[in-house]
């Protein structure tokens, strides 16, 4: 099987043959959040972003990470993509990001809700779902595991209520 933060990649897979058919689904709906551990989030996180003086923001890598991508979307839909450019950090994946921030790397960033769920919540700052790309969560089963049992009732664990209560409890949205 294969669980991806996307839906870009289970379709390719899906396009090549290589799932078994009909097997895609969306598991989970990813949040995107502004991170900020040192300070307390704001109302308006644009605000914070222009005046507050800070050195680096984290972000996935908006070429192959959907978190980055959509970090992008809200940084370009505020006008501050290009002007805050000299300050982005890129993480190769949204777990990169989020590490820069812990480690003191990157003074905020734009992280999984998931990732922070278990952190303050004045530290952080959940972006409206409607100035990014949805961040769907694709699972798929490879056809290399079609005849593994466990993979299978995996998938079809990760389509139950239970599964679905403990995604939501992470901060994940139900598709």
């Amino acid at each position: 099987m294969f669980l991806a933060a996307d839906v870009a990649r289970p379709e390719r897979l899906e396009r090549n043959g290589l799932v078994e058919p009909r097997s895609r689904f969306t598991y989970a709906v990813g949040r995107l959040v502004l991170y900020v551990p040192d300070g307390q989030s704001t109302d308006s996180p644009e605000a914070w972003l222009r005046v507050e003086s800070f050195q680096h923001l984290a972000v996935a890598n908006p070429a192959i990470a959907p978190y980055g991508a959509a970090a992008q979307q809200v940084l370009e839909r505020w006008d501050l993509w290009d002007e805050l450019q000299a300050r982005v950090v890129k993480g190769e994946s949204v777990g990169q990001a989020f590490q820069f921030v812990e480690s003191g790397a990157a003074e905020a960033g734009f992280v999984a809700l998931s990732q922070v769920i278990d952190k303050e919540a004045s530290t952080y700052w959940i972006v409206p779902r409607e100035i990014h790309q949805p961040l769907l969560q694709d699972a798929v089963l490879l056809r290399t595991g079609a005849l593994n049992a466990a993979a299978g009732e995996f998938l079809e664990f990760l389509r139950s209520e239970e599964a679905q209560q403990v995604l939501a409890s992470y901060g994940y949205e139900l598709p």
